[in-house]
């Protein structure tokens, strides 16, 4: 598409960017009453991308392409007669009173938020090109267009914008339903906006080494985000996910030399924001006594159980259930356990479905059953179960058959 072409090159392609060359081509377009071109030129004049910044051209272009009909441009002029509170705002004349109205923008909703992202933009503000490339991605306070979704998100990567780089990364490190994943290309992307000191595109960056087993790479820039005191606050990452990805290098030695005592503060400071997976990891270290630390059943207990209520995290709910069926570090009550150790199961986790089908096969009593069990003809003795708490998710059943009686 010309929004495409606008850039030089396709969405995320390796092709040299050169905006003055597409600014050109897209005038010669625009001059023999194409449209979209018309448009594209609007926006080049408004960010001063491929030629001088001019509002005044931007705006003339843009209202020639909304007279032939073309339905982002349209929409794009709507901020302009969205009532009497708005016709009332002045177009902002310098960057300071631009970026005043992104500011204002952020507070609001709606058409109004759009119509503030617009007029910001043709102000020079051009943070506003992210905010709007998403308004139109999910038809938020506007009607949705991804070809003007991603005409805005386009202008913002090739100037540069961090935040820009760090949420289309995002969209290719954890796209959205129907869109294809790239892990290689979202890595770009969060380097550019990382080595620009991007907090919010370290931390993802971390992520995505940590999801491909590059600790070396994801403690790395784990250290580098977490010397932001706002990393946990403002970012769309969940609370604590940088304390808790640290504190599992440290504690296991992976990506930098071992210290369980640094790795357990970062884990403490990731539990005090709720962080299911640093509660988790918790409750695993202190149920089996792992690296040194004191065993305590009874808090371990206590974590499985806050990641396992809400019922998403199928692995906490099958050691809650665990720890019910034996009474480990609470009191014995193997009917809550099951119902415990089946709701995992129903999430099919493979370590719940396993134990079920042990119970279901026993020749005669519950599996809890430690002590020899007799029955008619054979007898069976469980000798070991070891619920796994070191993250690979097994639990093995070790059941010696002593034959007839």
């Amino acid at each position: 598409t010309l929004g495409d072409i606008l850039m030089g090159s396709d969405y995320g392609a390796n092709v040299e960017v050169n905006p003055e060359r597409s600014f050109k081509y897209l005038m010669m377009a625009a001059q023999q009453e194409h449209a979209e071109a018309m448009f594209c030129v609007g926006l080049c004049y408004s960010s001063g991308k491929g030629t001088p910044q001019d509002n005044d051209a931007s705006m003339e272009w843009i209202r020639k392409a909304a007279e032939m009909g073309f339905e982002p441009a349209i929409e794009f002029l709507k901020g302009d007669d969205c009532g009497n509170e708005e016709q009332q705002m002045q177009q902002p004349q310098h960057s300071n009173e631009a970026y005043a109205l992104y500011q204002q923008a952020q507070n609001e909703d709606g058409a109004k938020r759009v119509m503030l992202l617009q007029k910001a933009l043709n102000g020079g503000c051009t943070d506003a090109l992210v905010d709007l490339s998403s308004c139109y991605r999910y038809g938020d306070g506007t009607t949705k267009n991804m070809e003007l979704a991603n005409s805005y998100m386009q202008q913002a990567l090739d100037l540069g914008n961090p935040r820009a780089q760090t949420d289309y990364g995002y969209r290719l490190f954890i796209p959205d339903p129907g869109e294809p994943q790239n892990y290689a290309e979202a890595e770009k992307y969060f380097l550019l906006a990382a080595n620009q000191g991007y907090t919010e595109a370290q931390v993802y960056l971390a992520q995505l080494y940590k999801e491909v087993k590059d600790y070396d790479n994801a403690f790395h820039w784990a250290n580098i985000a977490i010397q932001d005191p706002n990393v946990e606050e403002y970012y769309s990452c969940e609370h604590g996910e940088t304390h808790t990805l640290l504190a599992k290098c440290y504690i296991i030695g992976r990506g930098t030399a071992q210290n369980v005592q640094l790795g357990m503060r970062y884990l403490q400071n990731a539990i005090d924001m709720y962080n299911h997976e640093a509660l988790l990891f918790a409750a695993d270290i202190y149920f089996d006594n792992q690296y040194g630390i004191r065993q305590d059943k009874n808090l371990a207990f206590k974590y499985y159980k806050e990641v396992a209520e809400p019922g998403h995290n199928p692995e906490a709910m099958f050691k809650l259930g665990i720890c019910y069926y034996y009474g480990e570090g609470t009191k014995q009550d193997t009917n809550t356990g099951m119902e415990w150790i089946r709701k995992a199961a129903d999430k099919e986790y493979f370590d719940a479905e396993l134990f079920i089908d042990e119970v279901n096969n026993a020749p005669t009593a519950s599996i809890n059953n430690i002590a020899e069990t007799q029955t008619e003809t054979q007898t069976f003795e469980i000798t070991d179960v070891k619920v796994s708490t070191n993250g690979h998710k097994e639990i093995y059943f070790d059941i010696e058959w002593q034959g007839p009686k």
